[in-house]
């Protein structure tokens, strides 16, 4: 009894083997295309074509499938092969080289032909299971390697090409800037913002035209600090005043061009005349005055108003204020000698008493040293007394001696 126990459950255990063995010899959900007999794949990546329809009559909306060959790096295949032997193979070729594959299993097959077109098919002995035209790109460049060395003389070489460019543009940029104020012959910052307008490319675009910020500099600092490139006339607008004495009321600055012309501005409203708008300047009564203003000397018109007509300046000019002023400067003239002497004066009152017992103390200082009081004759007396003089004044001041008579052969002191 207890062999036949142990018998059944080894023949229950051998049954199912052999009925999983069948099970596994014919897989099933595999579609039809991919068996062969017992022989079947399932692939589960393979290089598929791709289909596009393209109109041949626009008449008639005729179309067509044009298919399109898959474009990849490597031709990669992935499939499960069951029941393969060595005499019933799945053969996956490309290009007629051959891959057998004699086992059941997972593959992944790998190939990497040249750049080009190139056919691929997966087949047994009796049936072709897949087959396609595949496109293999070229392989992307290899990054060039270069040496520090070589980086570090590249880095110099762009570095210099750009200070070059920088260079050539700034240069650009002033040549541009002086040639715009004398276009202009006044500042305006309409020339300023026209001359900014490259900056715009060239952050936006600052590999391409990096030089461009060099020109837009440059030539706004050129614009901005070179000379106005005008004749300026100084109109010194006076009236009469009391004791006559002008009263000055401003100066009116006036630019004038090569022609004579005033110019008033630079806007594009005046596009019409090159947007630059100019006037011919009519002075009546020309006449000549300087005056100081603001520590800077003017020499202009003397007149008591300016008209700016619809097609002139009208500088209504006047010899007699022009007089005035002239009177005006003499009289001003004459005052400030007279305040200057006064301030002399002044001074001298003030230092006399200071000099006079200065030099008293002089003279004391000398009568102490040359001891005056000592001398026992006469001539010993006038000896001290050159000695002084010339002590204080740096020369003989007696020339002779007087005559001395003697009585007695001695002078008497008192």
């Amino acid at each position: 009894m207890s062999r036949l126990s142990l018998l059944v459950p080894i023949a229950l255990c051998l049954s199912l083997l052999v009925m999983a063995g069948v099970y596994c010899e014919e897989p099933e959900h595999i579609p039809e295309k991919w068996r062969a007999g017992e022989l079947a794949v399932y692939l589960l990546s393979f290089p598929y074509p791709s289909y596009e329809t393209k109109v041949v009559n626009e008449t008639t909306g005729e179309t067509v499938v044009v298919e399109k060959p898959a474009e990849v790096g490597e031709i990669v295949v992935t499939m499960i092969v069951w029941n393969a032997s060595a005499d019933n193979p799945v053969i996956v070729s490309v290009d007629g080289d051959e891959t057998k594959l004699t086992s059941e299993g997972y593959y992944r097959l790998s190939f990497k032909p040249e750049p080009g077109l190139h056919h691929i098919s997966i087949y047994s002995k009796v049936k072709i299971f897949e087959e396609a035209t595949v496109r293999v790109r070229a392989p992307p460049p290899l990054p060039l390697m270069i040496t520090w060395e070589e980086f570090l003389r590249k880095l110099r070489e762009e570095k210099e090409e750009v200070i070059k460019n920088l260079v050539i543009a700034s240069a650009g940029g002033v040549a541009i800037g002086l040639w715009l104020k004398r276009r202009t012959r006044i500042f305006t910052y309409w020339a300023v913002l026209l001359l900014a307008l490259p900056l715009i490319p060239a952050y936006y675009y600052i590999m391409d035209y990096y030089p461009l910020f060099g020109l837009s500099i440059a030539g706004v600092l050129a614009y901005w600090l070179s000379p106005v490139f005008a004749q300026m006339l100084a109109v010194v607008i006076l009236q009469e005043g009391k004791g006559g004495i002008p009263r000055f009321f401003g100066v009116k600055r006036l630019y004038l061009d090569d022609e004579g012309y005033a110019v008033l501005g630079v806007s594009p409203r005046h596009w019409r005349s090159g947007f630059i708008l100019k006037k011919p300047v009519e002075i009546k009564e020309p006449n000549t005055v300087t005056v100081n203003l603001d520590g800077e000397w003017l020499e202009g018109v003397a007149a008591w108003g300016v008209e700016e007509a619809e097609d002139r300046i009208i500088v209504h000019g006047s010899q007699a204020l022009a007089d005035l002023v002239k009177n005006a400067k003499v009289y001003e003239m004459v005052i400030d000698e007279l305040g200057r002497k006064a301030v002399e004066l002044e001074i001298w009152k003030s230092a006399s008493p200071l000099v006079l017992s200065r030099e008293l103390d002089k003279i004391d200082e000398a009568r102490r040293e040359a001891d005056v009081e000592e001398a026992e004759s006469f001539e010993e007396l006038a000896e001290k007394v050159k000695k002084v003089l010339g002590s204080l004044y740096g020369e003989t001041v007696l020339a002779e001696e007087p005559a001395v008579e003697e009585e007695g052969g001695k002078v008497e002191e008192e």
